[in-house]
């Protein structure tokens, strides 16, 4: 996250610092699918809303027939997507856990919302550089209303493993809809996601 923070002031003072009349490139930060194909190779990003912007420099070395879920630096082309930078972020599907409440540790939440293919959640943490944290999100619970909807409840974990509380700094998760849709109806019911917070969980709503 540091090194596409640092990229960006620096493309940003270097266009200011041009002699020509030329526009800036129009840089842009954004959650994103990067497939694989069966050789490891990425030539496209697929975007939450279901655009899929060919590459212009194809990627090579990943996982074979995998998807990544990356935060992005990129521009936008007419014909093809320039990807400046990319870091890999956790996709998280709602699971069942043994453990009725498994440890959750707070964290801030600086925005939470839906797409359509995500829940995306940008979230500060308390930690250090080499502290491991660890997510998921557990199914809590279905309840049916009188009118026929269902409410899915989860909640966030955290256990940040006593990764002691130096600064701040910035997460990205997504949470997939796609398997949601197997056990509720788009357009009827909803999720509820619990996410715990220094004065409390807060639940934020969303229908499916």
């Amino acid at each position: 996250m540091k090194l596409i923070l640092q990229l960006f002031l620096l493309l940003v003072l270097t266009a200011g610092c041009g002699d020509d009349d030329q526009p800036a490139a129009n840089y842009q930060q954004e959650l994103a699918d990067l497939p694989t194909d069966a050789t490891g190779c990425a030539n496209s990003l697929v975007m939450d809303d279901g655009t899929i912007l060919p590459l212009d420099k194809p990627i090579n070395g990943l996982k074979k027939d995998t998807t990544y879920r990356i935060l992005s630096m990129l521009v936008r082309g007419e014909t093809s997507t320039h990807l400046t930078d990319y870091v890999p972020i956790l996709s998280l599907p709602v699971t069942h856990y043994k453990k009725e409440n498994p440890q959750s540790d707070a964290v801030s939440v600086v925005a939470c919302w839906q797409t359509k293919r995500y829940i995306n959640l940008h979230l500060q943490i308390q930690g250090t550089s080499q502290g491991v944290h660890y997510f998921g999100v557990q199914h809590k619970g279905e309840t049916s209303l009188a009118d026929g909807t269902r409410i899915l409840q989860a909640r966030l974990v955290h256990d940040r493993h006593n990764d002691p509380e130096h600064y701040s700094r910035d997460t990205y998760l997504s949470v997939p809809l796609l398997p949601l849709r197997e056990e509720l109806s788009a357009g009827r019911d909803s999720l509820w996601l619990s996410i715990p917070c220094a004065e409390g969980d807060k639940v934020y709503k969303f229908r499916l």
